[in-house]
């Protein structure tokens, strides 16, 4: 039985064509067929590089957009292959879930992740945080275990309460 073949992404490729260290290769067709790889690729490559700055300057601007696609790539495979620069790798860390983001974002979908990951931060680190989580159904109020005392003598207290005649002062005071 064969095994299917994972398509692979044409950035890759375009990372491997960037990579290899030879100027006689030609671009791969499927990169130069691609056009979600646009010219701003030049910007986004070189961001953390010593030669942004440059790069920003001279590039940034609706200019970039009149250069071909092609010659880009073979301009940043020139540089790449002059200066020996390769992007660092930067791993996402993924940021831990609560049960408060996913209530956020059923509540309100508009709201972007981060955006609900900014809200959970704020509300964890406010003073109400305890009133917003009691609010969406976390935290559970615990019942006072009463005794059999206790019980006889709040009853006690109520009846006593209930058989005292109120005057009408006493009465007259709670409505002012």
């Amino acid at each position: 039985m064969a095994k299917k073949k994972t398509a692979v992404s044409n950035y890759t490729l375009l990372n491997r064509w960037l990579y290899d260290g030879s100027k006689d290769t030609q671009i791969p067709e499927d990169v130069a067929k691609d056009k979600g790889i646009s010219q701003l690729f030049l910007i986004y490559h070189f961001q953390s590089s010593h030669y942004n700055m440059f790069i920003d300057k001279t590039f940034n601007n609706y200019g970039l957009f009149s250069l071909d696609r092609l010659e880009i790539f073979k301009f940043v495979k020139q540089c790449v292959q002059l200066s020996g620069y390769k992007p660092p790798f930067v791993k996402r860390a993924p940021k831990p879930k609560s049960r408060l983001v996913d209530v956020l974002k059923y509540k309100y979908p508009y709201l972007k992740k981060e955006e609900i990951f900014m809200l959970v931060e704020y509300i964890d680190a406010s003073d109400e945080k305890d009133a917003i989580y009691e609010m969406f159904g976390f935290y559970k109020s615990k019942k006072k275990k009463t005794t059999k005392a206790e019980k006889q003598r709040m009853e006690k207290e109520s009846t006593e309460q209930k058989n005292k005649e109120l005057s009408l002062t006493d009465l007259m005071g709670n409505f002012s």
